[in-house]
């Protein structure tokens, strides 16, 4: 990635696939992508639980709140995931990465550009020089 690609405040990934920093307005498609059991069972330590509202916007404002960059991903501009960078730390210059989307765009390869496009962000953006993953093992795809 060279120089950062932006448009209306998106991240350009390419002609059809971007990312914008999840907001309020992104509260309603989260909440489905989030109380998908497949996404509950690669990202909760715990058993499902249903995400509400609340949950949402809480997890939007902690994003925001904490520095940590949280985005939706959008294809021909209709969402379809997200990703993130969260524990992130400038002063050690590292943090984890994090993807889900909903069941109809996994294995079409989305997930592999977005973490190749979020991973050059990470390091040629933001400096980082360590991202990393945490993974179940029963998460074939992620590994």
């Amino acid at each position: 990635m060279n120089a950062l690609s932006l448009k209306n405040g998106s991240l350009i990934i390419n002609s059809s696939l971007d990312l914008h920093f999840a907001t309020e307005e992104d509260s309603v498609f989260l909440k489905e992508l989030y109380n998908d059991p497949k996404i509950q069972s690669f990202s909760l330590d715990e058993e499902t639980m249903e995400i509400t509202d609340k949950h949402v916007l809480a997890t939007i404002e902690s994003f925001q709140n904490s520095g940590y960059k949280f985005f939706v991903v959008n294809y021909d501009n209709t969402p379809i995931g997200m990703c993130m960078l969260y524990e992130l730390s400038l002063k050690n210059k590292h943090s984890k990465i994090g993807l889900a989307f909903l069941n109809k765009y996994q294995n079409k390869g989305f997930g592999s550009v977005v973490l190749n496009f979020l991973s050059d962000y990470a390091f040629q953006e933001l400096g980082l020089n360590k991202v990393f993953g945490e993974v179940y093992d029963y998460n074939h795809r992620s590994i």
